[in-house]
């Protein structure tokens, strides 16, 4: 006698299994499509911060590198330009060594952060 198909505890073993690794697996899918959020903001703000230096402006994003270097911080508020809800914290990140004539600026929103290198000006005596 030869078996043709599948027992009703074979059928209900197998629903189960399938359900089992649906709902462990279910978890994996959602922050997967919730990680993309927090990439897609990353994304935008080194963009806003590309834009930023390479036009400053101040009227266009609020913030004037001059006045950054020379402060040290600054805030951009939040507006249609740089299309985030919180403000943007502007932070330079300083050498000790008054010889080196570069720094590093980081944009920040909430936790997200990009760094950008930024030439400093040349000082008075630094001239010929």
């Amino acid at each position: 006698m030869t078996r043709r198909g599948l027992t009703l505890i074979e059928t209900l073993a197998a629903a189960i299994l399938l359900a089992v690794i649906a709902a462990s697996t279910l978890p994996v899918f959602v922050n997967a499509t919730t990680a993309g959020d927090a990439d897609d903001d990353l994304d935008r703000l080194g963009m806003l911060a590309d834009r930023i230096m390479a036009d400053p402006h101040p009227h266009k994003y609020d913030l004037d590198l001059d006045d950054l270097i020379a402060s040290g911080e600054a805030v951009i508020e939040p507006s249609d330009a740089n299309g985030f809800d919180g403000p943007i914290c502007a932070l330079v990140l300083r050498s000790g060594d008054p010889e080196v004539r570069h720094t590093w600026v980081r944009l920040s929103v909430g936790d997200i952060h990009v760094y950008r290198w930024l030439e400093l000006p040349k000082r008075d005596e630094d001239a010929p």
